[in-house]
């Protein structure tokens, strides 16, 4: 593991899981933040990569690989149609990023989060067709 993640992870006292779907992994909601903040927090990375990629840094990172998993089972589908060929079921990291906040109790800031998504989505199609973007 990088040094520097690695003085991170010990300095602010957290516990890394990795969110990757496996036969090992548990259901995020059944990781809580503790009510006491000296206690040990979790730090839930995301790989911002394709499913594929995300297949293999795993695979060729022994630090990654040893990172307890975590899962999370979506919602709803995906908003994220800027990528062809997405599998059902697999979100943007944007929008793994509001289910993590949702599962963990953190409704208003999963809401806030998923209503820039849906702007940034309606700008970027504006823009994209060369249009103004209307509300």
């Amino acid at each position: 593991m990088p040094s520097s993640l690695n003085e991170l992870i010990e300095r602010e006292q957290l516990t890394p899981y990795l969110l990757f779907p496996d036969e090992d992994s548990v259901a995020i909601e059944s990781i809580s933040e503790p009510k006491n903040s000296t206690n040990i927090k979790p730090l839930f990375v995301v790989l911002d990569a394709t499913w594929q990629e995300a297949k293999k840094m795993v695979r060729k990172s022994h630090w990654l690989a040893d990172w307890p998993k975590v899962s999370l089972e979506p919602k709803e589908a995906s908003q994220y149609t800027l990528r062809r060929n997405q599998d059902s079921g697999h979100l943007c990291t944007l929008e793994v990023g509001s289910e993590i906040l949702a599962a963990l109790g953190n409704a208003e800031d999963a809401q806030q989060l998923t209503a820039f998504f849906d702007y940034y989505l309606k700008a970027y199609q504006a823009d994209k067709s060369g249009h103004q973007l209307r509300e």
